[in-house]
């Protein structure tokens, strides 16, 4: 079987000289029947929703997990549509090789936290990492003939 990560597009700089360790994780591009997609806000930036992999947990798995801890609901989702890599220098974290797994979906229920929505292309220019941004535009792009939005 073949590396998935071999021929993905990567985001951010590598540098040479710092250890990376690499976290895999998994996000949506959760659309509304409005075609706007669902964002996570923090102090830190605007993010999709998702996040790291435990120890043996699938990627949907994990996107499931931080559906439940950001939103208090799930979504049916795509299988993998898109990977990307980000290299990302945490400060006193470390330095990360973010393999990032992409989906989309709607939410199942009505999420209990507060969710923000924002335009397919407002969603590609804020989001914090460029490899959210470039899987938005992907995304939306090539569903442009349903709204914008990416189909679950």
């Amino acid at each position: 079987m073949s590396d998935p990560w071999t021929s993905v597009p990567a985001f951010g700089t590598r540098d040479p000289s710092r250890n990376y360790t690499v976290r895999e994780g998994a996000y949506a591009i959760i659309t509304n029947e409005h075609a706007r997609i669902a964002i996570v806000r923090t102090a830190t930036g605007l993010w999709l929703p998702g996040g790291g992999l435990e120890p043996k947990e699938s990627h949907e798995a994990a996107l499931r997990r931080e559906l439940l801890e950001e939103y208090g609901t799930t979504a049916r989702c795509t299988p993998t549509l898109l990977r990307a890599i980000e290299f990302v220098d945490g400060g006193t974290e470390g330095c990360f090789e973010k393999r990032c797994v992409f989906f989309a979906g709607v939410f199942v229920g009505i999420p209990v936290s507060g969710v923000a929505w924002l335009s397919a292309k407002d969603a590609a220019h804020h989001l914090r990492h460029e490899s959210q941004r470039w899987a938005v535009a992907r995304l939306c792009s090539r569903d442009s003939g349903n709204g914008g939005a990416p189909s679950a």
